[in-house]
Parts: C-alpha cells; structure tokens; sequence
C-alpha cells in the first residue's frame, strides 16, 4: 500500500497545534502559534524531584474509574490562579507495545500546600492535581495491558514529571487464549485494515482475531453479478493491486463470510465515498482509480458508464441504498449471529508531525468528500442500525510520517488506539481493572 489520490497538498508551515508524548527517557512536546514552531525534549524525571514536594491523597480503582488526586509542587513558585499549572496523568506500556495515553487532570484549591512545602509566603495553592470534578477516569476505553502510571507538572516552560510506582492492569478473560478472542471480517479501507496492521497498530493481535478483508471495493459492486474478465485483465498489477482488483471482480469474499461467519463485521464507505462504481459486461465493479488504470485490460473500459457520488449522486444514492438492502439479506440469511459495526471515519485537512513543516489537503475536495460519506453512512444506518464508531478522536489530523506516507486518512498515532479501545467498549466487552505494584 501505499500514499495514492489526488488531493491538493499546500504548504502549512506552523499549524496551531499542541501535543506531548512520552517517549522512552523523555518528555516531547511541540507547540504551535500559527506562526512558528516550539519543539521541546525534556529529560525525564524533568528536574530533580527534591525541586518539587509531592504527596499522593488518592489512587484507587472503584467499578472501572480510575480515582487519583494529590500535591505536586514545585519549589520556589508562586500557583495561586488556576492555569498556572497544568497537570497530566500518563498511561504508559510497560512491555513498549501499546497505546501511549495522556489524561489532562484538572486542579484542586488546596490553601494548606505552602504549609506542607515549607515556602509559607507563597500562594501554592493551586499546585494540587485531580480527576475532573473529583468523577474520577473511566477506564472502559483503555486497551488490555500492563500501564505505569506517570503523573506530570508544567509550568511555563518548566516541566516536572513522577512515576507513581504503581501499575494499572487492565485484562479481559480470553487474555489467556488466543482461541477466545473474536474475530473480525473487515469491508473498508485503510482507515479500519490499518487497525490490524501490526506495523501501525502492534498490540492488535491480544485484542482480535483478523479473518477475511474485502478491500477498497464499494458495497454496490461487492452485491452485484460476478465480472467475468480473462486473467491477463490485471496483468501490470503488483501483486497486492492484482489481488484487491481480481477480488472485487469475483466478488468471491460473500462466500468466505458464510464459510467462516466472524464475530464482527466492520465495514467503512470510504470506497464508495472516493471511488464510485464502473460498468462491466452488465455488472458493476469498483472505479477505483488507484489501481485499475495500471491493468492493461482498463483500456477496455474507456467508454464504459461510470456512476459515482461526486458526478451524479442521486444515481449513487439509489445503486448504494439497494447494495445495502441486498447485503443485509445476505447477512440475515448466511451470518445471523456477526455484529455489524460501522467505522465512521472522515478524511483529514492536515497533515501535521514533529520536525516537518506539515501540509494541508485541498478543503473544498474534503469538505465534499466527507459529506457525501455522511449521507453515505446515515443510509446505512438506516438500513442495518449497526454498532457506531466513532473513531475520530477530537483534534486528531494525519501524520507527515505515516508508513503509506501523508494522506487524508493516514491518521496519526493515537488514532489506532483510540479504534481499538472504542470498539471494545462500544461492543460491551469487559475488562478488569486493578492497581499493581
């Protein structure tokens, strides 16, 4: 796979943008003004912890809620409004393989601190970090794994960090075998399949099973009449483009889903959303012009109809709603007991990383694409009520580094974990929470 479209890219030289990561001996962190870029790597534990008194007044788990709460102040400095100091609690993998997660906490009003750090004419009183409104954090959306627990200060430009000493486990019952874990059948695109790329996402193989993917191929070919085509149709094709192409001719990946029904179904439109359908003898195959140009049978296919949600939307909107008909018949007659989930991903305006000047896609082309993939996805809703997920967290933009290289739906890292950790909690999947040593 790899970085394929058309979209615009512009020059974005200093998004406004603010983002901190842990990362392995280190606190990184790059900030934006719309102008100029900041970049900071601050050693951990930042400064000596004797420049800062810490005492913790709560850590606990109570029904899947992280409670914590606690005196961080650093020594020589006055905390008496509430943004003069931001606190963060950091989620990291002991095994190094895992999501990375930073929880914003809020600040307690605490008039006693000075007292405790010795300094009794300073206003220390806002140095005091907490859970938003005391509620604690829910933890439902946090993936399988073994978590230290980091707490951190910054001030200005002063950062202190402090490992709490205690770990966060948090486990499901098929942990333990590979067998129990579910398994999952995938229609869409690199925004769901990349989840299950080890190289993107390289915990995924504790949380599911991956069994068969009808890749980048629009739900109107896919329940539409085999297109029958010679084999040397998708000659000048590597092998993974031979492959998508070939699949979504035979259409071959409905009997696989009734051979083997998975557990879950997770489908995504951005096939139909970018590509659109292409006529071939009497059937309809996905117009997808990433890969089916380069066959050396495309030139067969010159004159043939084409019908796709950017030229003619309502002729799209019929062949997609009786597509989605056809495939619930299916599912309701041949994998009665899979879960239906929709990943209701969007395409990205920028694409941003450290150390890079970053970019942004053309905004008229993805403001179009992306409603066309609400309709899109509000029809489908409609016809199967699936599960939902949202995988887009808030603020989340493509990264100028991915692997496929930058794209509006080559997202990020906190994208894959946040897919992960919502698809399980959207599934109800239990996990248990507790504290270690």
């Amino acid at each position: 796979m790899r970085a394929e479209g058309e979209f615009e890219q512009l020059s974005l030289k200093a998004p406004i943008h603010e983002q901190w990561t842990l990362s392995a001996n280190s606190l990184i962190g790059s900030t934006s003004d719309g102008k100029q870029w900041t970049l900071y790597k601050i050693p951990l534990p930042g400064r000596a912890i004797s420049d800062a008194y810490f005492k913790l007044s709560e850590l606990e788990v109570i029904e899947k809620r992280l409670y914590l709460q606690g005196y961080f102040v650093p020594h020589g400095k006055d905390f008496a409004t509430w943004n003069s100091i931001d606190y963060s609690l950091s989620l990291i993998p002991e095994n190094a393989i895992g999501p990375r997660t930073s929880i914003r906490l809020a600040n307690g009003d605490r008039p006693n601190a000075r007292e405790l750090t010795g300094e009794r004419w300073r206003d220390q009183s806002k140095a005091y970090f907490a859970t938003f409104g005391y509620g604690g954090i829910d933890l439902t959306s946090v993936v399988p794994g073994q978590y230290e627990l980091w707490i951190s200060g910054r001030a200005g430009d002063d950062v202190f960090c402090r490992p709490l000493r205690r770990t966060l486990n948090v486990s499901n019952n098929s942990d333990q075998n590979q067998a129990l874990l579910p398994e999952v059948s995938i229609i869409g695109s690199c925004v769901t399949r990349d989840n299950f790329n080890s190289s993107i996402s390289p915990y995924w193989k504790s949380l599911w099973r991956l069994n068969d993917t009808f890749y980048q191929s629009s739900i109107v070919s896919l329940m539409s009449d085999t297109v029958d085509v010679p084999e040397s149709f998708v000659d000048g094709l590597n092998k993974h483009d031979r492959e998508v192409v070939s699949r979504d001719f035979s259409k071959s990946f409905l009997n696989e889903l009734a051979q083997t029904p998975p557990d879950i179904l997770i489908l995504d439109l951005f096939a139909d959303t970018r590509f659109g359908v292409i006529e071939v003898g009497g059937s309809w195959a996905t117009n997808n012009e990433w890969k089916l140009p380069n066959a050396v049978g495309y030139e067969s296919l010159k004159d043939n109809r084409r019908v796709s949600g950017s030229v003619n939307e309502d002729e799209f909107i019929i062949l997609f709603t009786e597509g989605c008909v056809k495939l619930k018949e299916f599912i309701a007659e041949n994998i009665p007991n899979t879960r239906i989930c929709l990943n209701s991903a969007r395409n990205t305006y920028i694409h941003r990383g450290v150390n890079t000047e970053g970019g942004k896609f053309s905004r008229g082309e993805i403001i179009r694409l992306n409603k066309l993939w609400d309709i899109l996805d509000d029809k489908f809703v409609s016809t199967f009520n699936p599960v939902v997920l949202d995988s887009m967290p808030l603020g989340i933009q493509a990264d100028s580094y991915h692997q496929w290289g930058p794209g509006p739906v080559h997202y990020e890292e906190r994208y894959y974990s946040n897919f992960h950790a919502s698809l399980r909690k959207q599934l109800g999947m239990d996990a248990c929470f507790e504290l270690g040593h």
